[in-house]
């Protein structure tokens, strides 16, 4: 008897389920990153773009823009690295015969799960850390705050530590394993 809803799914309908699964995987983690990626590209255009009056001093107003630049790069290299491994790690399963079994099929998943994972998780972590460090910062709530956070209609900082849960939450075998039984339930999945 399967312990997980994907270990089902995989084992009534092998290469097809392990598609789907890996797609919806890709199609969550590229939206999360995609929506920090997207709210720290405007953060950092607000900043470069905010009048030197808006800073107690110049040195201030270089070393906010320094952090946010440093933490976007990190988020943008982070995305586009991580996301370009979605593809190679699985290329082998995906061109294996469609006679493989569920049992090589779902160790697959679990491999690439767990490598991943493993991967992302302390780059994640390092660059959520560095977030929170410049949100605190008198100048992301006089800057940012004020600007982008009137527009989005709550506070930005809010709105990126949202994005760090959902990826979080996505990172968690569990997690996923709900949100494919969601999917599959709804009649969206096979």
């Amino acid at each position: 008897m399967p312990d997980t809803v994907i270990e089902d799914y995989i084992q009534r309908d092998t290469y097809a389920a392990f598609d789907e699964i890996t797609t919806v995987f890709r199609h969550d983690y590229v939206q999360y990153m995609g929506m920090l990626h997207s709210w720290m590209s405007l953060i950092e255009m607000e900043a470069l773009e905010a009048p030197a009056s808006a800073f107690s001093t110049e040195e201030t107003m270089q070393t906010f823009q320094r952090d946010i630049q440093l933490v976007s790069g990190v988020i943008a290299s982070t995305f586009h690295e991580t996301t370009a491994l979605l593809h190679p790690v699985l290329a082998p399963v995906q061109l294996a015969s469609k006679q493989a079994t569920a049992a090589y099929i779902q160790t697959a998943w679990e491999k690439f799960f767990h490598d991943f994972v493993k991967m992302v998780l302390p780059r994640l972590q390092m660059v959520e850390k560095a977030t929170r460090e410049f949100t605190r910062q008198p100048e992301f709530q006089q800057v940012i705050e004020s600007n982008l956070g009137k527009a989005a209609g709550e506070p930005v900082a809010i709105l990126l530590v949202r994005c760090y849960e959902r990826t979080y939450q996505l990172l968690q075998a569990d997690t996923f394993d709900k949100r494919m039984g969601e999917i599959l339930q709804s009649g969206a999945g096979h």
